[in-house]
């Protein structure tokens, strides 16, 4: 390392410096690693993979809170990916595996968004917007939802 300078440009000896790069060059590594062993580029291997092969899975924001969402459930990460991207406007959000007692095994297998607020603020009632009672996981999010935050998932995710 101290052939390139970069002990001297890290104000460190080689063993610090080391255990400081170190983290990166494993995570490029295991990365290189994943496209390998998964034959990312290999072509037999992508024709026949489905989801290399023009189909890919199509979801909706809304899927996120729906017991059947994310085709029940098999895709259900994308909850975790959905929560991550509105948290970053200021969202406070907590899903099923957060709050196991809001689970439903009998309406689907999806995990959930069982909470949402917004600067303290509820998102989420218990009632929908012609005033009938909101059941969560199975009442369209967008009949509940204040539409401010219909518009920003919009915005952020695309129309269904």
């Amino acid at each position: 390392m101290d052939k390139v300078g970069w002990v001297d440009q890290l104000n460190m000896n080689q063993e610090d410096a080391l255990k400081y790069t170190a983290p990166i060059f494993n995570w490029l590594k295991g990365n290189l690693d994943n496209c390998l062993n998964y034959q990312v580029y290999e072509k037999d291997v992508q024709n026949r993979d489905p989801y290399r092969n023009g189909e890919d899975y199509i979801a909706s924001w809304e899927d996120a809170f729906l017991f059947q969402g994310f085709d029940n459930g098999k895709y259900g990460f994308l909850t975790t990916q959905i929560m991550y991207h509105i948290d970053k406007y200021g969202f406070v959000s907590t899903a099923t595996y957060h709050w196991p007692e809001k689970k439903n095994p009998k309406l689907g297998s999806n995990e959930i968004i069982v909470r949402l607020q917004y600067k303290g603020e509820d998102c989420i009632g218990d009632v929908d917007k012609k005033g009938e009672k909101i059941i969560l996981g199975v009442t369209e999010p967008r009949s509940y939802l204040p539409n401010e935050v219909i518009m920003l998932f919009d915005t952020e995710f695309g129309l269904r």
